[in-house]
């Protein structure tokens, strides 16, 4: 049966790879201002979604990144990360910039995103591989407290992104908000402090 599905796959990809003439014919119907139809890019050995081409393509669907693997390697660098300064320091980081650049992302498919909702102690829900909300990882799972982080987008990344910042602001929030001791939610702690 894997066989067969796979053969058939082939197919699909060998008929999408013969409509050689499509961007042109797409490239005309753009300039006669008739619809194109959204779709993934990328190089189709990367990305075989984005055959066949001729349509109007973005990055990738940023309602289903970062993926599950990329959450769990987001949370792998962030364990070693936050031993290493513990080592090193004697006490946990309080607070961690993170810059965001809509190119890097669009690189690592959400990697920095990843390690945001692992330092802050959320794990995502998805349905269908998007992401539909948070869940808060209990304190016994957790192997830090939760590490406030300051989130600076590029405007590019603003603009490309925003449902990436919904996202990291509705987790955030969610986290201020959660009735936990200040001594390990620095995300409430110091939320609190600005309040007051």
């Amino acid at each position: 049966s894997d066989i067969t599905d796979n053969l058939n796959l082939a197919l699909v990809y060998s008929d999408h790879l013969s409509q050689t003439t499509r961007e042109i014919d797409q490239t005309l119907r753009a300039l006669n201002a008739e619809y194109i139809e959204p779709a993934p890019g990328n190089d189709p050995i990367r990305n075989p979604d984005a055959l066949p081409t001729g349509r109007n393509f973005y990055s990738f669907d940023q309602r289903k990144f970062p993926d599950y693997e990329t959450e769990l390697k987001g949370r792998e660098l962030v364990d070693q990360w936050v031993a290493d300064y513990y080592a090193e320091n004697g006490e946990y980081p309080d607070k961690q910039a993170f810059i965001l650049w809509s190119v890097e992302t669009m690189r690592h498919k959400g990697l920095m995103e990843a390690q945001i909702y692992a330092l802050i102690g959320v794990e995502l829900e998805r349905s269908y591989g998007r992401i539909k909300g948070f869940k808060v990882i209990p304190e016994d799972e957790m192997t830090h407290p939760r590490i406030d982080v300051l989130v600076l987008p590029s405007g590019l990344y603003r603009d490309t992104f925003p449902l990436q910042l919904e996202y990291m602001d509705t987790a955030i929030r969610m986290i201020a908000d959660y009735d936990e001791d200040p001594s390990f939610n620095f995300v409430r702690k110091n939320s609190l402090e600005m309040e007051a």
